[in-house]
């Protein structure tokens, strides 16, 4: 699913209140990289990422967590070859099962939640020997101001739609603001006795 950039209104956050939390459940049946939702196209020509909520990003201690990506500049991090500016759950995720994937920026820090929590990596050392806590991870800039498609289930890449989160996304939502640990618990907790009750 796409919303083209000149529908986005209050989803562009950058513009706004520099603030945004991404939450949805997800029952994912692939073996790699996906998107669950954001602003966030994936183009050398197009650097206009500011915020997405994925899963199982690897290169930079993301792999097999939840992720959520956060730009100010919208292209790769300076230094690196991609960006690396993103939180990791400090647990795992699970496949064929839901979960309750979160995250949140509150204009000092990306978190990342998992099932309601939201687990520290206080220390992380990546592939050019920069070492830094992964949730949360510090990001201090803010976020692109600059209004891009948000998308749903896969992000634009120099080829086409790429990135592309298999199985199902299920009450996705954004807010304006960055929920805190409390409030992702309780969302957590009333949602998932729904859940159970449904399944």
């Amino acid at each position: 699913m796409r919303l083209p950039a000149e529908s986005v209104e209050r989803l562009n956050v950058g513009a706004s209140t520099n603030q945004v939390t991404v939450a949805a459940w997800v029952y994912m049946t692939d073996s790699s990289t996906g998107v669950i939702a954001g602003i966030w196209p994936e183009t050398a020509t197009d650097p206009r990422r500011s915020y997405a909520l994925f899963y199982d990003l690897g290169l930079y201690g993301g792999d097999e967590r939840s992720n959520f990506h956060v730009s100010k500049h919208g292209g790769a991090t300076a230094g690196y070859p991609y960006n690396r500016d993103y939180s990791a759950s400090g647990q795992v995720f699970q496949r064929r099962t839901w979960q309750l994937h979160v995250g949140t920026y509150d204009g000092q820090q990306a978190v990342s939640y998992l099932d309601g929590t939201s687990v520290p990596i206080p220390r992380f050392t990546d592939n050019k020997r920069q070492t830094y806590a992964k949730n949360p991870y510090i990001y201090r800039e803010g976020l692109n101001a600059e209004p891009a498609d948000f998308t749903v289930g896969a992000v634009q890449l120099a080829s086409g739609p790429g990135n592309f989160g298999q199985g199902t996304i299920a009450k996705l939502r954004v807010w304006d603001v960055a929920l805190t640990p409390e409030q992702v618990s309780a969302l957590h907790a009333a949602e998932s006795r729904l859940l159970t009750r449904s399944g």
